[in-house]
This record gives C-alpha cells, structure tokens and sequence, in this order.
C-alpha cells in the first residue's frame, strides 16, 4: 500500500519540476503543506503570489460525472476548500491520476486555451497544464506599481 502522503510529496514535485522548467520562476513546497502563514501546497518564495496553489496526485481519476450530480465528489471537495483556504489569493488546483498528464483547474476564463471544460456552477475552468502555460498570459506575483 502506497503512502498518501508520500504520494502526495511525489505529485508535488513533479508539479514544482514541471513549473520550474516552464516558468521564469523557481517554486518551493510549502512547509506543513500550506498549514501555516503560507498557503497552498507550493508558492514561489520571497514574493506575494497571486495564486494558492493545491496539488492533488490520486490512483484515479476524480473528475468525472459525479461532478454534476454529487456533492462528495473529490474534485468539488478540493476546488470548495480551495476556494475557502485562498484568501485574498486566487485558487489554483493542479491534479493528476496515475499515468495521466498534468491539469490545472482556474477561476480565471482562459483566452486562449480552446480545450478546455468549463465548469460554471463550480466558477472554475479546467484544461491541460501543459496548454495552459503554453497559451496563457499567466501573472504569478503581485508586483508593485511604479
């Protein structure tokens, strides 16, 4: 039997890897996955982020049907908490199941990413990680204005 939070350590990385090599920027984990001042399961350190990022690395998948129809689906689960834990922070929720490709679910509409789920009584948009950074104008800090 394989280790949740090992597992979850494991689908971190790959995710922090994943940005570091497609973004200017280099991201850390946060310490105590997001227990503390910092939020989220990764942030990009010394800045103020825009997004609380949350990785969610399962077995299976959890996006699926029961998004319409349950309540206690996995994915309503973690995009409501994700909601609620952000803050001031814009939630972004990066999953993945076993032996599939990254995803990225977002409150923000995409303008360029045509493959994509929109998911409007969730107020959310989901699509391939991938596609996203690719197509994307993606603002990550709050930067001071001049």
């Amino acid at each position: 039997m394989v280790n949740p939070r090992a597992k979850g350590a494991l689908g971190e990385n790959k995710v922090k890897e994943f940005l570091d090599s497609r973004t200017p920027y280099t991201f850390e984990r946060t310490p105590g996955s997001g227990n503390g001042i910092i939020k989220g399961d990764l942030h990009i350190p010394g800045y103020k982020n825009v997004y609380c990022i949350e990785v969610k690395n399962y077995a299976e998948s959890h996006f699926n049907d029961k998004i319409l129809t349950s309540k206690t689906n996995e994915f309503v689960g973690w995009w409501t908490k994700l909601q609620r834990q952000s803050g001031v922070m814009r939630p972004l929720l990066i999953f993945k199941y076993n032996r599939s490709k990254l995803f990225v679910t977002t409150d923000i509409k995409p303008t360029n990413v045509e493959k994509r789920i929109d998911i409007p009584h969730l107020n959310c948009y989901c699509m391939l990680l991938s596609e996203w950074l690719e197509k994307e104008k993606i603002e990550w800090l709050h930067l001071p204005t001049k």
